[in-house]
């Protein structure tokens, strides 16, 4: 049985990405931005900056996952067959480069 302080430093540093994440969003929808360019720059500033708030490889591993299914939902509730066949130009001419 673990303990409830095992329990919240484990907690803690999700529980910090996913505060930060949410000021990520909101700041980058201020800008008038999608919110995975939040996202991005969040993370790249955590890489450039040298911060290793988790040191658990097995939750960042994990929470790159879920952040890879979130992006996929995401992608899939805004894709639709008239907006592709409408950019189909754009998409498979810029694509290939």
């Amino acid at each position: 049985m673990h303990n409830s302080h095992d329990i919240l430093i484990v907690l803690v540093p999700v529980i910090l990405l996913l505060g930060l994440g949410v000021i990520a969003a909101v700041g980058s929808r201020t800008l008038g931005l999608n919110p995975i360019v939040g996202y991005l720059t969040l993370g790249l500033g955590f890489h450039a900056a040298g911060l290793n708030s988790v040191s658990d490889t097995s939750t960042i591993s994990m929470l790159a996952e879920l952040g890879i299914v979130f992006l996929l939902f995401d992608i899939g509730l805004h894709f639709s067959l008239g907006h592709l066949s409408d950019q189909a130009r754009d998409i498979f001419g810029f694509g290939s480069l």
